[in-house]
């Protein structure tokens, strides 16, 4: 019943604040919360011993208030108090936490409430996930590191192909543009060809109608008798006519035969075969796509370019990015695991000593009391096998002297101090009784264990000065 008092007299003062407030126009002060009820696992292990704290959490999931732990006793836990006396606390999350035997869970409850003034809790219960030792700590972060970097190198995988495929599609491209070159080289030399001909065709037309100017100028020397032995007017006209006709149409071929050779030597006109013009029309329209498929091939061969350039940036990036934090995770994880190897062997450590002490004293009563039995010289060998470990592993045991200032002594703690209470002024803070010995490090006399003693204290006052 004792126990419940607390939560008793908490609930009364808040029930009277309440009252109050509800008679006053003034904002009633803030009354702590207070929380009982009972404690579960799920792993099934016991909580009893453990602590129990209750934290308010803002809307950012920042801490604002952490409260004073409670014992749990069996299932149990009383009078856990959280109290706040700021207003922004009214109405934000809490949270349970269990402090888990030398480990702190690091789970929260199940179980969540918002804060408000001025309410108690007498059967509240709370339910926790297994607590995770260090070493299970340690794995976890372990697997969540390599499944982190498992997706980070399939992403990287995964954006190598891509630059691959990329880099494969850009190849074929360029062998395409390289093919399309050697067909312009060849339409090109074949248009060099066809002008060729065609400047031959000119050159053997040319001479064609030279040689028939030769030859019709001839034909008329000959019709016309340059000394006529009659005089026949008729014949002698129609003879002049025809001579006039003759030369008006040579002047006309003449002068049609230069204008045409003047514009072929201006390079104004051309003379070539139809299905050559047709041909060359294609050809240059072919040439067009050509030089427009090039240029966009050179834009898209620079645009890859650049992504790839960006991608591999990024992939750098996200490797060191990855390097780093398998380097943090590694630290961690060996952090976590020298913490939970040292926590293990001062717990053998301690375990030893103290198969070792119940050994000396029992090896010590014999020798007085029985030292030819059997069982003495069976505790005898025990005793000297476990003196030799101890030696070997640089351990040295150790007893403070009787009488020594207790304040000044090395070697002794105040927590597990026995007091002795005496009226003598001289005695005081004086060592009366060594317990239990300490032992140390012979290498550099660090403490392992401290010795347990008696020290007489103010019988008046019941402490030390």
């Amino acid at each position: 019943m004792k126990k419940y008092n607390k939560v008793i007299i908490l609930f009364v003062a808040a029930f009277l604040f309440h009252g109050l407030s509800s008679n006053t126009y003034a904002a009633p002060p803030l009354i702590p919360m207070v929380f009982s009820g009972t404690i579960n696992v799920n792993s099934g292990e016991s909580p009893n011993g453990g602590l129990l704290i209750g934290r308010i959490f803002d809307s950012n999931d920042k801490i604002l208030y952490t409260s004073d732990s409670v014992k749990v006793s069996g299932n149990n836990y009383v009078a856990l108090t959280l109290g706040p006396m700021e207003p922004i606390a009214v109405g934000k999350k809490i949270k349970f936490y269990l402090l888990y035997g030398e480990i702190p869970c690091i789970y929260s409850a199940i179980e969540t409430i918002d804060y408000a003034t001025a309410e108690v809790k007498f059967s509240y219960s709370l339910t926790f996930p297994p607590c995770l030792t260090q070493s299970e700590l340690a794995e976890q972060a372990e697997a969540a590191a390599k499944a982190k970097a498992k997706e980070e190198v399939a992403a990287l995988a995964k954006d190598i192909q891509a630059l691959e495929e990329a880099e494969a599609k850009a190849k074929t491209k360029i062998a395409a543009l390289a093919k399309d070159n050697q067909a312009l080289e060849e339409a090109r030399q074949a248009a060099e060809e066809a002008l060729a001909k065609a400047n031959q065709a000119l050159a053997e037309a040319e001479a064609e109608v030279a040689a028939l100017a030769k030859a019709k100028a001839a034909e008329v020397a000959a019709k016309v008798d340059p000394e006529p032995q009659t005089a026949n007017p008729v014949a002698y006209i129609i003879t002049l006519i025809l001579l006039s006709v003759i030369f008006v149409l040579l002047c006309y071929f003449i002068y049609t035969y230069r204008l045409t050779r003047k514009r072929f030597d201006s390079g104004n006109v051309i003379s070539i075969p139809e299905d050559f013009y047709k041909d060359n029309q294609a050809l240059k329209s072919n040439i067009k796509n050509a030089n427009e498929k090039i240029n966009e091939m050179f834009r898209e061969i620079h645009k890859i370019s650049t992504e790839t350039q960006q991608k591999t940036n990024n992939v750098e990036e996200r490797l060191d990015v990855i390097a780093n934090q398998v380097q943090e995770k590694d630290e961690e994880i060996k952090k976590y695991k020298d913490g939970y190897e040292i926590i293990n062997i001062k717990r053998s450590l301690q375990h030893f000593l103290n198969a070792y002490d119940m050994t000396y004293n029992t090896y010590i009563t014999l020798k007085k009391d029985d030292p030819q039995s059997e069982n003495y010289r069976n505790i005898e060998a025990v005793y000297e096998s476990l003196k030799i470990a101890i030696e070997v592993n640089g351990i040295e045991r150790f007893e403070p002297k009787i009488n020594d200032d207790y304040t000044k002594a090395t070697g002794v703690s105040s927590d597990d101090m026995i007091p002795v209470e005496t009226n003598d002024p001289d005695l005081i803070n004086k060592i009366a009784e060594v317990i239990k010995p300490g032992y140390k490090l012979t290498s550099n006399n660090r403490i392992i264990r401290n010795s347990q003693v008696k020290v007489y204290v103010n019988k008046t006052k019941g402490e030390l000065l």
